[in-house]
């Protein structure tokens, strides 16, 4: 039990309890108010200390001898143990980390000069107590310092565990307690406060190194919180919808520096806020935000089907190692040749989500409108069912404005699942492609393309598995009642966070298919050396929607297990 500073924690068992090299650690906008322009944020570092992430690095150590022992490693609180007592970080603010310390360990704060910074961050302790702040100036970072060394550690670290005691389950075995655990700390550090131009909470992939929102990823971040804060879950797709341009364009990245991107990202938002609606019931969500969800399918059709067809291309980049960051599947080989393509992820994505409008129309008793978008869906889908299956592979794929199909064969071909008029032998031929060995049958579900493919390797969406794409196949697969191949792919996709985490202690952006490399040795945009994010982005740890959605088929397997044995009773 945590008892040395007066903790009294029933359920420490199931504390996340893993040290992990780039774990993030920073103030949460679920505690209080953040600032993600001052970029005060920190990650574990390998030895027994953290990194600030500032223009002008710090590295904060404490100088033990010893082992040190893991007892709670969140992300915005740490206590470990080691010979000479235990020690206690936690933050109290976004610009003050807190602690407490035994008298006779060595604590420093040591500036590594990246870029020289004019903030400040200093280093203050009274016996046991220490407090580390930021400041634009030095007298600012000095008030805030002494402020912390007056603080009650105990009550910080109390209203940093509360939230965890409130959303443990005992009824789980011991590592899905854990995991369920840290899959939220992760959701919670990467939960921001308004912030302007932000004027809603919302949420960021990472906030070492993105530091931004993405539309996408903000859709599956709201997929978990939907299980804990169905208003917090909403609060992150209004963000979004709030940077709508005035022809009804979302941009995919925006910053609190009111950078945003001049293209969109994939068109899910329709489908994140009826599942929020399912959770929060609050109709005026749905009023608020129909007007804008239907501007931004109206600019897809307008702007993303340059030839006519029915279905839609995504904008490509000329950059060699993106291509094609519309998409979300930033330097997939689908698009190595640098050319538009009709793809089977923006088609499905279309019409899943006007189907999904048809119904917020429908619950709102705009009939009329309910009708438009459930017949704008059908058409897609049915163009998608004629243009873009290769009967030759059984697959979906993308095709070229010649009309050649790509020889790439792509986790986005399982996409269709989601559809409801898909036909029923191609359900089967595609539940083939996921069983094949050669193809995606592969140890960690689902390779993002073929296994068999000249192009397949450890980088990113060039062999990689990736939750969010395996949480959509699933609920495809559940769609189409596969719901034994929907079981499988879920309990996989469990398993792998759920090792990796335990060894090395974060959630990662993807996974190797064939699971022969670990993630931190997966290339990104390119072959990866030794972990240092300063240096060259690696596969980002604590990454958002991989903690998020594994929360939420943790939630969802549980439904799922309770729904089987009503049924066998």
């Amino acid at each position: 039990m945590i008892s040395d500073f007066g903790y009294n924690l029933l359920f420490d068992e199931a504390l996340p309890d893993v040290w992990g090299e780039g774990a993030l650690f920073a103030f949460s906008g679920m505690d209080g108010q953040t600032n993600e322009k001052a970029s005060f944020v920190a990650s574990l570092g390998a030895d027994n200390d953290l990194i600030f992430h500032l223009s002008d690095r710090r590295i904060l150590k404490f100088h033990v001898s010893g082992p040190v022992v893991p007892q709670i490693i969140l992300n915005d609180l740490l206590i470990l143990d080691c010979d000479a007592g235990r020690i206690v970080v936690a933050w109290s603010d976004w610009h003050t980390v807190v602690g407490q310390c035994p008298s006779n360990v060595k604590i420093t704060l040591t500036a590594i000069n990246d870029e020289k910074s004019s903030d400040e961050v200093i280093l203050h302790r009274y016996k046991e107590q220490f407090a580390v702040s930021f400041g634009k100036k030095l007298q600012e970072a000095e008030l805030r310092t002494q402020t912390g060394l007056n603080l009650n550690v105990d009550e910080i670290v109390a209203s940093r565990l509360n939230v965890y005691e409130k959303i443990d389950d005992p009824s789980l075995d011991k590592d899905a307690r854990k995991l369920r655990l840290k899959c939220f700390s992760v959701m919670k550090v990467n939960s921001l406060a308004p912030e302007s131009p932000m004027t809603h909470r919302w949420s960021t992939p990472d906030r070492v190194p993105h530091r931004a929102m993405w539309l996408w990823d903000s859709v599956f971040h709201s997929l978990g919180m939907n299980y804990f804060d169905s208003e917090l879950a909403g609060e992150y797709l209004l963000a979004v919808l709030q940077q709508q341009r005035e022809n009804g364009m979302i941009p995919h990245m925006f910053t609190t520096c009111g950078y945003c991107s001049v293209h969109t990202q994939p068109p899910v938002l329709a489908w994140g806020v009826w599942e929020n609606y399912l959770h929060s019931k609050n109709r005026g969500f749905l009023e608020n935000v129909y007007t804008g969800l239907e501007r931004y399918l109206q600019w897809n059709l307008e702007n993303r089907d340059t030839n006519n067809n029915g279905v839609f291309e995504w904008y490509i980049e000329g950059d060699p190692f993106c291509r094609c960051g519309e998409s979300g599947m930033d330097n997939s080989p689908r698009f190595d040749e640098d050319t538009q393509l009709d793809a089977v992820d923006f088609s499905t994505f279309m019409a899943h989500d006007a189907g999904y409008l048809s119904k917020i129309a429908f619950e709102l008793g705009n009939n009329e409108d309910s009708e438009k978008w459930s017949r704008i869906s059908r058409r897609i889908s049915s163009q998608i069912h004629s243009l873009l299956w290769n009967e030759e592979k059984g697959f979906y794929c993308d095709r070229k404005m010649d009309g050649r199909f790509s020889s790439v064969l792509a986790s986005s071909g399982f996409l269709p699942l989601l559809l409801e008029d898909i036909p029923k032998d191609r359900v089967l031929k595609l539940i083939q492609a996921l069983e094949d060995p050669m193809r995606f049958g592969s140890d960690v579900p689902v390779a993002s393309i073929s296994l068999d493919s000249p192009k397949w390797s450890t980088d990113m969406w060039r062999g990689p598995s990736w939750i969010n794409i395996n949480y959509l196949i699933v609920r495809g697969l559940t769609a189409q009642n596969c719901d034994q191949q929907a079981e499988k792919i879920l309990h996989k996709s469990l398993e792998i966070v759920g090792k990796y985490y335990n060894d090395f202690g974060v959630t990662f952006e993807y996974y190797d298919s064939r699971n022969q490399t670990y993630p931190t040795n997966c290339d990104r945009k390119g072959p990866v050396g030794k972990y240092d994010i300063r240096d060259k982005i690696h596969n980002i740890r604590d990454y958002h929607w991989t903690a998020a959605l594994t929360f939420a088929m943790l939630n969802e397997s549980e439904t799922r297990i309770t729904k089987k044995q009503l049924a066998e009773v």
